[in-house]
């Protein structure tokens, strides 16, 4: 069996995703263990963009603008912990489409 890197292409036209706060040097605003804010929503929902720019506001980083991110979904940091131990081991990862 090959270890050969797969590439996984996602259709831009996905109505459903995740938006993050891309700040205006261009990085994406996330806290000091690299956890990125942000929100799950549909393309074009007005409610995620104003939730994330009030929320980016409090942090002091309202200059910047919501950036959607087409077929994307949020995380908790027990699944991350248990993919990248999948990862690790060379083992398919859980919940992967490939998989």
């Amino acid at each position: 069996m090959s270890n050969m890197n797969k590439t996984t292409v996602v259709p831009k036209n996905l109505p459903w995703g995740v938006y993050v706060w891309r700040c205006e040097d261009g990085g994406v605003l996330s806290n000091n263990n690299g956890d990125v804010l942000s929100m799950n929503g549909f393309k074009g929902d007005l409610l995620a963009i104003q939730k994330m720019r009030d929320a980016a506001t409090a942090l002091g980083h309202g200059k910047g603008k919501a950036a959607f991110l087409p077929g994307s979904r949020q995380i908790s940091q027990s699944e991350w912990e248990d993919q990248m131990a999948e990862y690790i081991a060379g083992n398919p990862i859980p919940g992967d489409i490939d998989a």
